[in-house]
């Protein structure tokens, strides 16, 4: 498996505009995150096509706390690895354990199903939501 690298400090927010497609950096390694450069040839990696429905602002802020408490279960559940740098100031690398890497293929069979079916979730949820409010 490649090295891991840190994508950044804090999710960027990025405006993005209907009918245009995006390319998501699935590796950590783009010096354009959150898009892809290229820096992913010749690893497993490849980018994340993405079509915007509509004009908006997406990769919204999550707080340090949230983020925190989201790596710790991830570590816990044995899909990363955690190293600590003994530097200041303090430096942690987080990496795909082989247990992590094996969910790759279902993530990414997911993500091909949400996006034959995404509309019609999107409106079963809304239907589902709004039956439950009345």
């Amino acid at each position: 498996m490649a090295k891991p690298k840190r994508a950044g400090d804090a999710p960027i927010g990025v405006d993005v505009v209907e009918g245009k497609s995006y390319y998501w950096c699935s590796c950590g390694k783009s010096s354009k995150q959150p898009f892809c450069d290229g820096s992913h040839k010749g690893s497993e990696f490849g980018p994340l096509t993405w079509k915007a429905d509509q004009s908006k602002k997406v990769l919204q802020r999550v707080t340090q706390q949230m983020l925190s408490k989201q790596l710790k279960e991830l570590e816990i559940d044995g899909l990363i690895n955690r190293k600590v740098y003994q530097v200041v100031p303090p430096k942690v690398e987080y990496s795909l354990t082989d247990f992590g890497s094996s969910v790759i293929p279902v993530l990414r069979s997911l993500h091909e199903w949400n996006k034959k079916n995404g509309k019609a979730i999107s409106n079963r949820l809304n239907k589902n939501f709004e039956e439950k409010r009345i």
